[in-house]
């Protein structure tokens, strides 16, 4: 989704904390084929709060990265609870006005005043600080709920299939609104009125991501690393475009395939970023 700001229209771009890092360690190589492809005079790039909590374990690429990026137009993206918020006030339309909740340097471009400055505004705010501090538990955490879910959606062969993931992306959603808005969606039932889905597209990519890198893989072993993947993916359904690693690149072009909110995705990785797959 365009996002205006001033007189600017720009198209939203994430990018994820590999990206970031490749960029930072080899920007003389990497960089001029990033600012060809998504550069700043079209594109916001929009950073999801859990990689800067991954560059921030990286001092000397968080330090890098500050530098770097300070005057590039950019964004940090509202996390999973703040996206279900939106959906959820905007009910039953499926729209919200904006996935950002801080624009950096689009605002002021002077080097060193700005996505620094910003940063440290983000990070004294209580509930991001207290999401960091927890951010190793609720890998964990997360992880687990995911696979106890995962058994109340046995795959229907002896595998699951690229095609039980709609199902899966649809009833696990209304399980999810259920269990977060409990008295509001008893009375949606009371009312006759089925809950939609579709009208919480962060909820509906979020465990589609979960279905796609945790539950189909075979033989592969789950692991908290894949929370974090799992959980930048949310705003998708609100971006553009997306720059990642060539994983979760896959999984996008899988999830493209079920999931209509992102079929004009662009997706790229370093190595393709003249051609997106």
């Amino acid at each position: 989704m365009p996002l205006r700001i001033g007189d600017n229209v720009y198209r939203l771009c994430g990018i994820d904390t590999n990206v970031i890092s490749e960029v930072v360690k080899r920007p003389r190589d990497v960089l001029p084929a990033l600012l060809d492809r998504v550069g700043p005079a079209k594109h916001l790039l929009c950073l999801s709060p859990y990689s800067l909590f991954e560059l921030r374990r990286r001092p000397d690429v968080y330090e890098k990265f500050l530098d770097l990026f300070d005057v590039w137009p950019c964004a940090l993206l509202k996390n999973e609870e703040q996206l279900f918020e939106d959906e959820w006030a905007a009910y039953p339309n499926a729209d919200i006005a904006d996935p950002t909740i801080f624009g950096f340097s689009a605002l002021n471009r002077r080097r060193g005043t700005n996505l620094r400055n910003l940063s440290g505004i983000v990070f004294d705010l209580p509930d991001v600080a207290k999401r960091e501090q927890e951010w190793p538990n609720l890998q964990r955490d997360l992880l687990h709920d995911w696979m106890v879910l995962r058994s109340n959606f046995p795959p229907k062969g002896r595998f699951y299939q690229l095609q039980d993931a709609s199902r899966f992306m649809r009833e696990a959603t209304r399980q999810h609104v259920a269990l977060r808005a409990p008295d509001w969606a008893q009375r949606l039932r009371r009312d006759g009125s089925p809950l939609k889905p579709a009208a919480f597209p962060s909820v509906m990519m979020t465990l589609l991501t979960v279905f796609l890198r945790i539950y189909e893989p075979r033989g592969r072993r789950p692991e908290p690393q894949d929370v974090f993947d799992v959980l930048i993916s949310t705003p998708t359904p609100y971006l553009d475009v997306v720059v990642t690693e060539r994983m979760q690149a896959e999984i996008l072009s899988k999830a493209k395939r079920v999931f209509q909110p992102i079929r004009a995705l662009e997706v790229f990785t370093l190595r393709n970023l003249r051609d997106p797959l």
